[in-house]
């Protein structure tokens, strides 16, 4: 799953969709701008960097655990992954076959190196130490419709499994503890049927329409869906 992001990389609030489709994946990263040294994990096609996790979240099979600058290469691997699998069609395939790398990079460098105020970034891990998805939300920015969820992403290859479920909840209790009273919100492709499907299992309602600022997008038409209570997502 992810969002579309409405705004550029450099904004730290860009609107963004969630990822649901199926198809072909490409996962030759490196991870510019990281300073860890990677390995090739074949068994999911992703460069991962093999360490030790502590005060790790279990959750069934799954690892929920805060990342940390050490997690900026895979974060960024699991993102063009994820943008590759879902967004062939929405954004332009120029971008998908070899920018996306260096602009999610560059991201998710920033972001992990420099965290804004209310920046909440969360792994999801399988055992052994083995990433397949995270999410990043900013708690409370937004006076009438809340905390943003700004990216959700699980690798192609894990999706309808419930990762994508438990980094919802996960952020869910931890922005409900911080921002009571508070509601949360997200941005997703209107083209993105698969992704609005799960926003809306969960209990997401559609109540405002705009137009993506990425550039790659071209426009393409983004919907805003709220939770006016983050507990919802806890039912």
């Amino acid at each position: 799953m992810m969002t579309a992001p409405r705004y550029t990389a450099r904004c730290s609030r860009s609107r963004t969709g969630s990822v649901a489709r199926k198809g072909p994946t490409r996962l030759p990263y490196g991870g510019a701008g990281a300073s860890v040294r990677l390995k090739l994990n074949k068994s999911i096609g992703i460069m991962v960097i093999p360490r030790q996790i502590p005060e790790v979240e279990l959750m069934g099979a799954l690892h929920i655990r805060n990342a940390g600058m050490d997690d900026a290469a895979n974060v960024a691997a699991i993102h063009c992954a994820s943008w590759r699998s879902a967004y062939a069609g929405i954004l332009e395939q120029s971008f998908l076959d070899g920018a996306i790398e260096a602009d999610r990079a560059a991201l998710w460098h920033n972001r992990l190196a420099n965290p804004q105020a209310e920046q909440i970034v969360l792994i999801a891990e399988e055992t052994p130490v083995q990433p397949i998805g995270f999410l990043c939300a900013f708690g409370g920015v937004d006076q009438n419709w809340g905390s943003l969820i700004d990216n959700i992403h699980v690798l192609p290859s894990h999706r309808g499994q419930g990762s994508g479920a438990r980094l919802m909840q996960t952020v869910a209790t931890q922005l409900a503890s911080r921002h009571p009273g508070r509601g949360i919100h997200l941005w997703v492709f209107e083209a993105n049927e698969a992704g609005l499907r799960f926003y809306e299992r969960l209990g997401g309602k559609v109540v405002e329409q705009d137009t993506s600022r990425i550039p790659a997008a071209k426009g393409a038409a983004v919907l805003r869906l709220h939770w006016p209570d983050p507990h919802r997502l806890l039912d």
